[in-house]
Formats: structure tokens, sequence, C-alpha cells
């Protein structure tokens, strides 16, 4: 098949963040191994193609202004993101269109981040991925209803309706979805595969060889509960005078300051245990990774998480949060541990366990979490995708 990914980031970006890129940056080359042709149609900050690990990728810019006719006369300041939005819709689907005119697709994969979908194209078959879904991390977030962030959720879901077929990775965003717009989601979860190229050990020999550590990576903000990492900090290594707190990820900030320089407060005199090494490749956080005594990551809400899966073919005890799609990774208590969401002291009992367990309790656990992930063989996973992207088609063409 040949296939689109229209996408507001990848991994060849200057813009790239995490997850989502990450997710098609695995995916998308493992469809080329299987022998598909794949396209990536992504936003830039320039005009041109490339190619990585045989995915042919076209980079598009997009204005910061002029769209569809409608929307130049907008001028409502309080809709700058939402009208972004658009514009890049409008842009990365027009490049999309020529592509398709040229060589067709069979299928095109948007993702629900930023509504790229909005103005797909109809002549060719499209598919979703929930890679967010903007009005459940709104909620998660308390992000007031302002008209800015209402218009994303429209935006979001006209552009769900707009497809023929809808999947998610998790359960927990699937049933949201079908919840409040009533369309069919299918559940795909997603392709793991263990790093297995060249790592970087420089920073885990330079920082952390010797030390016994936690660690929390992802972008440091409120909805992956680093607030509630925060609140215990400083009674955690209280408790325990040779532990290090270790983060790693973009700093999403907190009241009009860094994240860090929050949770450094809270750290009180404790602060020189708590390492911030701030954005680091995946080379780099694999030693790091696979020598922590434990990840931490007491999501407010989360669509089963590339840093849990990552965490857990490693064999690493992961922390997370009941009700926010973990649960559909781990066994509380036997492939990881599970708190209540906003509970620092659930949090500092669950690290306080974690630490507390033997060797071999600790590699029991560690090894059922990898066999968790182990079912995510793309092997399975990648073919349960294709199929998929197959009866979509074949619906499409039922429907002509």
């Amino acid at each position: 098949m040949r296939i689109a990914f229209v996408t507001p980031e990848y991994v060849t970006e200057r813009n790239f963040d995490g997850g989502l890129a990450n997710h098609l940056g695995r995916v998308c080359p493992m469809l080329v191994e299987k022998g598909h042709r794949v396209i990536v149609i992504v936003a830039s900050d320039r005009e041109e193609t490339i190619f990585s690990d045989g995915v042919e990728i076209h980079r598009v810019i997009v204005p910061d202004s002029g769209g569809p006719f409608w929307l130049r006369g907008l001028i409502l300041k309080r809709l700058r993101e939402a009208k972004q939005w658009i514009r890049q819709s409008w842009a990365l689907n027009r490049a999309c269109a020529n592509l398709h005119k040229t060589n067709p697709f069979d299928l095109i994969q948007y993702t629900s981040y930023t509504a790229v979908g909005l103005f797909r194209l109809k002549s060719a078959s499209s598919v979703v991925r929930l890679s967010s879904y903007e009005p459940f991390f709104q909620r998660a977030y308390s992000l007031p209803h302002s008209l800015n962030n209402r218009a994303k959720a429209y935006l979001e879901k006209r552009a769900l309706l707009r497809v023929d077929a809808i999947f998610s990775p998790s359960e927990l965003v699937a049933d949201s979805v079908k919840k409040d717009t009533g369309l069919p989601v299918q559940v795909i979860e997603p392709p793991f595969a263990p790093h297995i190229g060249d790592v970087d050990k420089a920073p885990f020999e330079d920082l952390l060889a010797g030390k016994t550590y936690l660690l929390f990576f992802g972008t440091l903000g409120i909805l992956k509960g680093v607030l509630d990492i925060a609140e215990i900090i400083a009674p955690l290594l209280a408790a325990y005078p040779d532990l290090f707190f270790v983060f790693i990820g973009r700093d999403g900030g907190y009241l009009n300051r860094t994240m860090m320089e929050h949770i450094w407060d809270k750290a009180g005199s404790f602060r020189g245990r708590v390492l911030y090494l701030g954005q680091m490749r995946q080379s780099q956080i694999y030693p790091i990774l696979r020598h922590t005594t434990a990840v931490v990551i007491p999501s407010r809400i989360d669509n089963l998480p590339n840093t849990c899966i990552e965490a857990m073919a490693c064999k690493r005890i992961v922390i997370g949060t009941k009700g926010a799609s973990f649960d559909q990774l781990i066994e509380d208590g036997v492939s990881g541990l599970l708190v209540t969401v906003a509970s620092p002291a659930e949090l500092l009992s669950a690290i306080n366990k974690a630490l507390g367990l033997s060797p071999s309790e600790r590699i029991s656990m560690g090894d059922t979490a990898g066999s968790r992930i182990a079912k995510l063989n793309p092997e399975v996973t990648i073919n349960q995708l294709v199929s998929f992207y197959r009866s979509t088609i074949k619906a499409k063409l039922g429907s002509i």
C-alpha cells in the first residue's frame, strides 16, 4: 500500500517533542520493512523533501496568515491557536492533495492532535489515530472554558467526523471519544521493539554511575503529575539519604517559572540530590533507564504513554496512576504499582514499597512488566494495523 501520514510533528523536525513523533518514528519504518510505501507530510520551517529510514518526508511550511478565505476575515485574538490549527490543516492537506494527484494514496492517516484531518482528502480512504483528545485533556488540566479552548475541541471533533475510521492506542481515550461523539473507535495497541541501536553511555557514566536513583522522563508539566512528585520529594529524600531523583525532558513551566524551579524549591535542603538532565536523545536515556530503581509517572491522564512502555520493556518498575490508561499495561503489585491520581500520600507510599522490595521481588516484577510489553511485538501489532487499514479501504470502496 501507499500510505500517507499527515502530522504536526515527526522525529526529523525541530518541533519534535515526544510521544506522537516517537510513535510515528517507529511505525513508519516498520511499515516500510513490511513492503509498504510510506510518505510523511509534516509541518516544518522549510519546504523540501527528504528521506529517513526508507520514509519519504515532505516538509510543509504553515503560514501565520492565509488559509481558507473565510478564515482571513476572522481577527479575534482569542482564537489565535484555533486559527493556526485551521491554517495547518489547510496547508498540510493542500500538499497531500498535490502528492495524491501525481501518485494516489491508498490510505491517509491523520493524527487527532491539532485536528490536522479537518480538510482531509475525500478521494482517499482516511483514518485518525487518537494521539490525544482535546476535551479529555482540557478537563484533566482544569483549563478554562475559553472561546479558544472551545474552538479547539470543536475543530478536533469535526476532524474526527470527517474520516472513514478511528483507532486509539488506549481503551481509556477510545471510550471517551465513543461517549462524546457516538463514533466507533477500534483499540490497536502501538507496536514496540526494544532499542537495539547504539547507545550513548556518557551522561549515565558521568552523572549517575554508582548512584541509587528514581527517574521521571517526559514533559515536566501538570498533566504528567510532576506537581505530586514535588509535594513528596523532600520527605522522600529525607528518608533515604543516598537516594537521588532524576528528571529528563522538556520543562513545561509552572506559574510563570520553570517546573524544575518549583521542584527544587520543594526539595529545600535536599535539592542537591534532585538532578535535571534536560531533553535527551533516546540513545542517552536508555542507559539511565536501565539502571534506575523505578520510574515514577503519576499522570493525571494519559494515553498509553511511550515512557511507560519503554520503562516496562527495560524491565523497570513503573509507578503510574489508576484510571489514566496505565491500568491497560500494569497489574498493580504484579507488573508495576498504581496509585490514585493526584494523591501525593499514595505516591510516597508506592515509592517506599518499590524501594523496599527485595532484589528477587524487584526482578520478578520487572520480568512480568517486560512480558506484558512483549505482546506489543511489531509482528503482531503492525499486522493488526495493516488489517485495520485494509478493512477501512474495503469499506470505503463498498460504499461508492
